[in-house]
Formats: structure tokens, sequence, C-alpha cells
């Protein structure tokens, strides 16, 4: 799936929302869609964004895999609400021990939006 289609549908949107992105990033993670590619774009176009941590993280099949998404992405979250919409989409439940643990060795991260 290429960038330009993804914000064609956006820009289409009058009085765009966060609940029109999440109902169309819903029905991409349904079709299975491949929006890995749009990873290169999401910095300049904050619309791509959230489809990509959404849609990327939505057809991960547990939360071992999503932390590892997001661990293999940190080069992405450069401001606060980049870090804050991921637990939206994190499969629930978290086993308290595991979250416990990668919170402990993400506090000691470089990268100050992964401590967060």
């Amino acid at each position: 799936m290429q960038h330009t289609e993804i914000l064609t549908v956006f820009n289409n949107i009058d009085n765009l929302k966060t609940k029109h992105m999440d109902t169309y990033n819903r029905k991409l993670i349904k079709d299975n869609r491949d929006v890995s590619k749009i990873g290169l774009y999401i910095l300049e176009e904050p619309l791509l964004h959230r489809t990509y941590f959404q849609v990327s993280m939505g057809q991960l099949d547990n939360y071992h895999d999503q932390f590892q998404f997001i661990e293999d992405n940190a080069q992405y979250l450069e401001d606060w609400w980049h870090v804050d919409q991921l637990t939206q989409f994190m499969k629930k439940p978290i086993n308290f021990d595991d979250a416990y643990a990668l919170a402990k060795s993400y506090v000691q991260s470089e990268l100050p939006f992964l401590r967060r």
C-alpha cells in the first residue's frame, strides 16, 4: 500500500477526526493490508504515523510481537503523542510481569521517547 493512497483517503474526509482514521485503519487490518512501505513517510506526513503503527500492530498476533515491533521502530517515536497512542493498539491483556520487565529495560534506554 502506498502512502499517497492513504493520504488521498484521509484528505478526502471533511473535518477528519481520529475516529475516521481508526475506522479506516481497522478496515486495513481486517483486509490484511501491508503498510510497511509507509514507514519511510510517517515523520514527514503526521497523518500516516497512526496508520503505520495501528495497522502494523493490529496485524500481529500477540503483545510480545507488538513490543518487538515498537522496539524495531523506535526511531519513529519523536514526540509524546507518538508514544501515548501505542497503548491503544496493544493486544489485551498484557501480562504484568512481562510488561514490568520490559518497562525496566525501557527506562534505561538512550531514546527519550522509548523511555516513556
